[in-house]
């Protein structure tokens, strides 16, 4: 009779997951199912305060009393999801931006320091050689 109810548990349960995510997806589109389109500091800013929320929402005696119990997860847990989720949108606004072009080869401008001053066969930038005196010991 026990496992029997563990079982029923475990499939209600599973279910209240599978209805949940189901809700949560279906907000993520506008009314006429087409994806919403924010720039990509509105997406920082909301990847920022998914979990944690802001300073103010974090004031309420609720909020607090959770962070203590950790209902919703502990504050700093919270920070860490929050920071894995800046970096993910990081990740992703860099990939958008590299893939939106081809590359753009260029050469390299020139530079005057690409060889050593000790090099007799130095080169200076107009094209004579690099001519260093040498004080005369007495």
């Amino acid at each position: 009779m026990g496992m029997r109810v563990q079982k029923v548990i475990t499939a209600w349960m599973l279910g209240i997951a599978s209805a949940a995510t189901v809700a949560s997806g279906a907000q993520a589109q506008s009314a006429n199912n087409q994806p919403v389109i924010i720039s990509p500091a509105q997406a920082f800013n909301r990847a920022m305060f998914e979990n944690s929320g802001t300073y103010i929402e974090n004031r309420s005696i609720g909020r607090q009393a959770g962070g203590i119990l950790g209902i919703g997860g502990f504050p700093e847990n919270r920070l860490v999801r929050d920071a894995k989720l800046v970096n993910l949108v990081y990740r992703d606004v860099l990939r958008q931006q590299v893939s939106s072009t081809p590359l753009i080869r260029m050469r390299d401008l020139r530079n005057p320091f690409d060889s050593t001053v000790g090099n007799p066969a130095n080169q200076g930038p107009s094209g004579n050689p690099v001519v260093f005196e040498q004080p005369v010991l007495r």
